[in-house]
């Protein structure tokens, strides 16, 4: 089912997260919704919190468009939504609606039901400054849905800074894709090497690869 309606929006422009309070943040990073900030008119990540980042599988979100991150679901209707609701400041509401993701590269498409929501973000002076996106998953492939919780070693964020360590990034490189500080990027880097009882960060990426953890 899907709707068009004109509440009033959810936020107020501008978001970015050197303005946002950080327990704002941590509770978009730590919701049990997948949720994601949207800006200007082509759609650009500002966030991508941790079921989001679940759902959609490794890819580099900040700073780049929708269709950049997510050319696999360009035939299925998301990006011309998008397009009507940051155009007429409508929002966007669909329950039990089909969603198709190639989560991984090289492996076929995954099915997925979601919940939906896109609510503009508007500008103190009017206009769309972006959209804000919020959803839950239905029913999809073991382990996507945010409701699994199981007994991983690792966080999300974990993985996401221990993958692009896999690929040779440095500290500062997996902070600008995944918009976080170097500092945070050596925290969980520390973490890792901790759970997994590794001497160093490439001791980690291989005791990860051992396990099947990568």
């Amino acid at each position: 089912m899907q709707d068009y309606t004109r509440p009033q929006p959810i936020l107020d422009a501008p978001f970015h997260k050197s303005v946002v309070p950080q327990t704002v943040m941590d509770a978009f990073e730590n919701a049990s919704a997948f949720i994601a900030i949207l800006h200007g008119p082509e759609h650009i990540f500002e966030l991508a919190n941790a079921q989001y980042r679940k759902l959609m599988g490794v890819r580099v979100f900040i700073g780049r468009t929708i269709r950049e991150v997510a050319p696999d679901v360009a035939d299925q209707g998301f990006f011309e939504t998008l397009d009507r609701v940051y155009q007429t400041g409508e929002i966007y509401v669909a329950r039990d609606i089909p969603l198709v993701l190639t989560r991984v590269e090289g492996m076929p498409a995954e099915a997925f039901r979601i919940n939906l929501l896109y609510s503009a973000i508007t500008k103190p002076e009017g206009g769309s400054y972006g959209i804000f996106v919020e959803g839950t998953v239905i029913s999809g492939p073991p382990g996507a849905m945010a409701g699994e919780q199981k007994d991983r070693l690792l966080t999300p964020r974990e993985l996401e800074v221990l993958h692009w360590s896999s690929q040779g990034k440095t500290a500062d490189v997996t902070a600008s894709i995944l918009g976080i500080g170097t500092r945070t990027v050596h925290h969980y880097m520390s973490r890792i090497i901790d759970k997994l009882q590794a001497t160093n960060h490439t001791h980690a990426v291989a005791e990860a690869m051992r396990r099947n953890i990568l």
